[in-house]
């Protein structure tokens, strides 16, 4: 279990528990259905929404999460990175800034307003309606694992551990 520096709260320390527990705090949007305007925080609800209302179109929704606020948030929550750590995420996320327009990526979110405004005469460019962060989901998760490392693998070992019984306890020790 994690602590919660923002609430106190104990989160599960799995990916899915992480990334819901930081979503309540960051507010910072979610998934939108394309053709009924359904809005959900949380992907696995825009799936299912999808696949019962739409099944013919599943795909037709669009991330509008703000994954730098995200990636702020968690770090308030979860404050065990140093600041050599954050500076190096800070880092890794000035490389992939991508228009949704035209997929121009550019080093920084300036450069990326200032391709927005030049070619594309956007006057206040916004990220995620014109722009966004490349593969989200998989930043996030390159995030939760740097963050809670230590965490993830212990809790993978324990359920491996219980999976294979002796075995596991057997092999660890040759």
């Amino acid at each position: 279990m994690l602590n919660c520096a923002l609430c106190d709260c104990q989160v599960l320390s799995n990916d899915n528990a992480i990334h819901a527990h930081v979503n309540h705090h960051a507010e910072a949007g979610g998934f939108w259905c394309k053709l009924c305007g359904l809005s959900e925080c949380d992907k696995y609800r825009i799936y299912e929404h999808m696949r019962v209302n739409h099944p013919n179109n599943v795909e037709l929704f669009e991330d509008r999460r703000d994954i730098l606020k995200l990636c702020a948030v968690i770090q308030e929550c979860f404050p065990r990175a140093s600041p050599r750590f954050k500076k190096e995420t800070v880092r890794e996320f000035d490389l992939i800034i991508k228009c949704k327009a035209c997929k121009f990526t550019s080093e920084n979110i300036k450069t990326q307003e200032e391709h927005q405004v030049g070619l594309h005469t956007s006057l206040d460019p916004k990220i995620t309606v014109d722009y966004n962060v490349c593969s989200a989901a998989d930043v996030l998760a390159r995030t939760v694992q740097r963050c809670f490392a230590h965490v993830l693998q212990s809790s993978d070992m324990d359920s491996r551990e219980r999976n294979s019984g002796c075995k596991a306890l057997n092999a660890s020790s040759l």
